[in-house]
């Protein structure tokens, strides 16, 4: 199906119901609803009895996919997994990884920065979403409108902050897409994820060979 791509997975942040059936284990993320969370569900809690504090209704934190191959089975997991409630701090991050290594190295080209930066302005009629908004324009402190591909590969201590997140590759061998919020509607997330894919496939047939000459090699490093 794809010739360029290997496989996909996403990272889904939120407050997760505890009577919410999850398909893998909820991992602890100290950046999610760090503020005012309590505040916005103080109301909801009045409905429970016997529950005396946040942690007995909600479990904040994100789920991670495996990698997948198939666009059908990680929107299955993202229906299943969707968090109850998010705010501006949770994020849907998208992994990819690929068949080779060039593939990879033909991304810290600047040309896919330019275009990526399109195609998240091109999405913003449809997300609706202040918080995708943001993000897009770089003030989330969580994906700042920064590209530094090569410091993130070399450098240990760079930050991995970054709309485009090439630190991952040292420890996943993926990219990280940093730029999408956990949008309100699940149906967006999966329209969303999906259009990335896509996009990024498409953006590797048509330039691939016209970049790869001018771009990092990674088995400099790897």
């Amino acid at each position: 199906m794809f010739n360029f791509i290997d496989k996909f997975g996403v990272e889904l942040e939120g407050a997760f119901h505890v009577n919410k059936k999850l398909t893998t284990k909820l991992k602890g993320d100290g950046s999610v609803f760090e503020d005012g969370f309590y505040d916005d569900v103080f109301k909801e809690l009045k409905r429970w009895k016997n529950e005396d504090s946040i942690e007995n209704v909600y479990r904040i934190g994100e789920v991670i996919s495996k990698p997948e191959n198939k666009i059908k089975k990680l929107f299955k997991f993202i229906t299943k997994n969707y968090p109850s409630k998010v705010d501006e701090t949770c994020g849907l991050h998208v992994h990819l990884s690929f068949k080779k290594k060039s593939f990879y190295s033909a991304l810290t080209h600047e040309k896919f920065w330019i275009d990526f930066s399109k195609f998240l302005r091109s999405k913003k009629s449809l997300c609706r979403d202040k918080n995708y908004n943001s993000r897009v324009v770089g003030e989330n402190r969580y994906c700042e409108n920064e590209f530094i591909p090569f410091k993130q590969i070399v450098d240990i201590n760079s930050t991995k902050f970054t709309q485009i997140n090439f630190k991952s590759y040292r420890k996943h061998k993926t990219i990280e897409n940093r730029a999408f919020p956990m949008f309100k509607s699940k149906v967006i997330a999966r329209k969303m994820v999906k259009e990335y894919i896509y996009f990024v496939e498409k953006w590797l047939s048509e330039n691939y060979k016209t970049v790869i000459k001018d771009t990092y090699n990674l088995t400099r490093v790897y």
